[in-house]
């Protein structure tokens, strides 16, 4: 067994990506990392006992050249005798529906892809080609725009489900191994496009660094594998010494402020990050300028204070006491007046009196649903609490006019229900779901643009409706607290 292949098996061992049995889907691009990966799996696959799957996903941006790498992949799949998924993907179309950059969207779309082929053969696993010189290129940019050892770390061997086998091999290693084994791949031109920091970095800064110390690599690599060891030491140690915080549902956390005093200001960076993490599922707008922020809050001076944290979230010190809740709008001269953005992914607090709240929920989904419409809520028996207290809708995101956001009642407004004819008065709605005459002006309405897309314990709107050609269904959950 040669090197390269000794050096993946090492990493599958090491960091326990595979179990015997696994399926794998793997990720061919047709570029090296990839064909080199498929082809080490494949070696592999008696001893690991694996089953394995290609997947190409065709971006539909660099014309015959994408055609040319498509043409490869089909020959490698036909003489590895694999079966293969294959996708076309408009991804300048999805960048501008979604205001995202070229790489940002293709990468959404290449996530989307492989997770709903994941689940369509029943793999665990989705193997990606990245490698030591992806990691060491990662730590850089993050190095550049800023960052704590969590973000210096570089790429995960494993996260999700999403595995790296050669993240411990470098570039030159891969193409000595393709060139051993005769094994053909394509270049994307878009690598030496130095408009893009990455190879701005690969192809301007790596090549300077190595000037004044030629094995620059190694150490690089020899750091960032340090601090995601000491990351991942730091998260266990905060955990055990400090504790978690109190979980208020979906309204936020609290803790009491003494029992951080006594810890040096990185663990209580960490334990903060971690916390966020857990409650929210992601630490998305968050920086290391915001946990330092928290931190001043913390352990300030001043008995009560308050501050702003990304995806509308406020930190309150109230003398020994710390919550970080879900900020809440100023109250509204009408109750018509008030409005939240409803991010995506993401979550919203949304208040039906003093004492009750309810939570809105919107998330991407990795596959998507058997069926193409919200099951409409029936009025039954029980209170209002028990019959509609939990209940959730499928979207097709791409049909959306606009942003999502939950607004009240509004008197006119009408909905065109999924499966009837025609609109229906809300108001009708409200009485068909037997809504409490207190609770039908504050109950939730959620919309795009101007346009209702769902009323929770109701259908959604006709014109959302999931369609078989839909690559990424939404997801809305509705909770009352």
């Amino acid at each position: 067994m040669e090197r390269l292949t000794q050096k993946a098996l090492a990493a599958i061992q090491r960091h326990q990506m595979l179990e015997p049995g696994d399926g794998v889907v793997v990720g061919l691009s047709g570029g090296p990392d990839s064909v080199a990966l498929g082809h080490i799996l494949l070696r592999l696959r008696p001893e690991l006992d694996l089953q394995l799957y290609l997947a190409h996903l065709h971006h539909g941006l660099r014309g015959q050249s994408a055609e040319r790498d498509l043409a490869l992949i089909q020959a490698l799949a036909e003489k590895w005798q694999l079966p293969l998924a294959i996708e076309r993907a408009d991804v300048r179309g999805l960048a501008r529906r979604r205001k995202l950059s070229l790489e940002e969207a293709g990468r959404e779309a290449r996530h989307a892809f492989l997770e709903g082929t994941r689940s369509s053969v029943g793999a665990r696993r989705i193997a990606l080609g990245h490698h030591a010189d992806d990691a060491i290129e990662t730590f850089l940019i993050n190095l550049l725009r800023g960052a704590a050892a969590g973000g210096l770390s570089g790429i995960p061997p494993v996260r999700g489900a999403i595995i790296r086998p050669l993240i411990e091999s470098t570039r030159p290693a891969i193409l000595a191994y393709l060139q051993a084994h005769q094994l053909p791949w394509r270049e994307d031109p878009s690598n030496r496009d130095l408009r893009f920091l990455r190879n701005r970095i690969r192809h301007q800064l790596l090549p300077e660094l190595e000037a004044l110390n030629p094995g620059v690599r190694k150490v690089l690599y020899r750091t960032l594998t340090a601090l995601f060891e000491e990351d991942q030491a730091l998260d266990w140690a905060a955990e055990k010494i400090l504790g978690p915080a109190a979980v208020k549902g979906a309204e936020g956390l609290s803790w009491p402020r003494e029992r951080l005093l006594a810890a040096p200001a990185g663990l209580r960076l960490v334990w903060y990050r971690r916390q966020i993490e857990r409650w929210r599922g992601h630490l998305l707008g968050f920086s290391q300028a915001h946990l330092l922020a928290l931190d001043a809050l913390v352990c300030g001076p001043r008995p009560q204070a308050e501050i702003h944290l990304p995806g509308g979230l406020r930190a309150r010190r109230s003398y020994e006491n710390i919550e970080l809740v879900t900020a809440k709008p100023a109250p509204s001269s009408t109750a018509s007046e008030l409005e939240l953005m409803l991010p995506v992914p993401g979550r919203v607090i949304w208040p039906l009196s003093k004492s009750q709240s309810a939570s809105i929920t919107a998330e991407f989904a990795s596959e998507p649903p058997r069926f193409s419409k919200a099951r409409p809520m029936t009025a039954g028996k029980g209170d209002p609490q028990s019959r509609l207290g939990h209940c959730h809708a499928w979207l097709d995101p791409d049909r959306l006019p606009g942003p999502v956001s939950i607004r009240r009642f509004r008197p006119g407004d009408r909905i065109q229900p999924l499966g009837l004819a025609g609109t229906r008065k809300l108001k009708d709605v409200f009485m068909e779901l037997k809504i409490p005459s207190d609770l039908r002006k504050v109950w939730p309405v959620i919309v795009a643009g101007s346009e209702i897309v769902w009323v929770p314990g109701y259908r959604i709107a006709r014109r959302f409706k999931l369609e078989a050609d839909c690559r990424r269904p939404l997801r809305l959950d509705f909770h009352w607290q």
